[in-house]
């Protein structure tokens, strides 16, 4: 393996022995499904990466699986983010600079092919040095929590919205408003559901 790993100093996090570290000399590995490093470009980085020469880079690796979704957000309170996804023929595929909030670079990737990816940590302007925290993780590939407030699965629709809790007790409707049962498990029966605040047989007489 020509592979060198990167000093501990540099980015927090294991270093990666595995293949696909050879577009680059320097390669640290991230864990699935969720990881987050924090890290520093300095001068004594490479500076010959994909961004050109002159960009202080750091390079990471993850592994990939055919059909995941994957999701990169990369800040900096010391310099304008940049980062590449490059595949495991060195290619570039994507790059982002200020797709999150402000300044933060952020990418939602469908994985092609199950094998090694690598992302590139750098920065919008040469001969930049500063601290950053990388963020990834495999989005998951249905709303899992009903309740929680957030758009799991990064498909838009959040909790109840999202076609993935149709089924879900906290997200049925009372179906029946004179059945007298709890159809939605929500503690309230028949016309004392707010559901059934317009159904005929609620409404009051006159």
């Amino acid at each position: 393996d020509d592979s060198v790993v990167v000093d501990d100093d540099d980015a927090t996090g294991d270093d990666d022995d595995s293949a696909s570290a050879d577009c680059f000399t320097q390669n640290i590995a991230l864990s699935s499904p969720t990881d987050s490093y924090s890290g520093d470009l300095l001068a004594s980085d490479p500076a010959d990466g994909p961004r050109g020469a002159g960009y202080y880079f750091d390079d990471f690796v993850f592994d990939g699986v055919a059909g995941e979704r994957v999701y990169f957000e990369l800040s900096s309170g010391d310099f304008d983010s940049y980062i590449y996804l490059v595949d495991d023929t060195c290619a570039v595929v994507d790059t982002d600079d200020d797709g999150g909030n402000g300044l933060l670079s952020a990418m939602l990737w469908d994985v092609a092919y199950t094998g090694p990816h690598h992302i590139v940590v750098t920065s919008f302007s040469s001969g930049t040095e500063g601290s950053y925290v990388l963020d990834f993780g495999v989005v998951p590939p249905t709303e899992g929590n009903c309740t929680d407030g957030l758009d799991d699965d990064l498909d838009g629709d959040t909790d109840c919205a999202d076609s993935d809790c149709a089924a879900d007790a906290t997200c049925l409707a009372e179906s029946n408003c004179a059945d007298g049962l709890d159809d939605d498990f929500d503690g309230d029966t028949d016309c004392a559901d707010s559901d059934c605040s317009a159904d005929a047989v609620c409404l009051p007489e006159g």
